[in-house]
């Protein structure tokens, strides 16, 4: 297109400047849950977040986090605000 005047994006949030913030949290997050306990069948997002220190991140930040997480490990799901052991939606109650 003529006259198209191509800029770079620049964050922000200086934090995110910082190479893989979203993918380092992902890591963080997929960690913590695989270390919970099998009997640990529902965990809330913000349990998570407080556990890992990380209550100071972007809201944006970490919803794509805790959505890149839930792609890499398919032993979680995301439900509302809440992350759920995917096998514990099928077993009969």
């Amino acid at each position: 297109m003529p006259g198209v005047v191509w800029k770079t994006w620049e964050p922000i949030d200086e934090s995110l400047k910082k190479s893989g913030v979203i993918q380092k949290t992902a890591e963080k997050i997929t960690q913590y849950l695989s270390g919970l306990s099998p009997e640990v069948i529902k965990v809330s997002s913000r349990r998570v977040k407080k556990d890992l220190n990380l209550e100071d991140i972007p809201t944006r930040t970490w919803t794509h986090a805790m959505q890149e997480a839930m792609n890499t490990d398919s032993t979680w799901l995301l439900d509302r605000s809440s992350l759920v052991r995917g096998g514990s939606l099928f077993e009969a109650a």
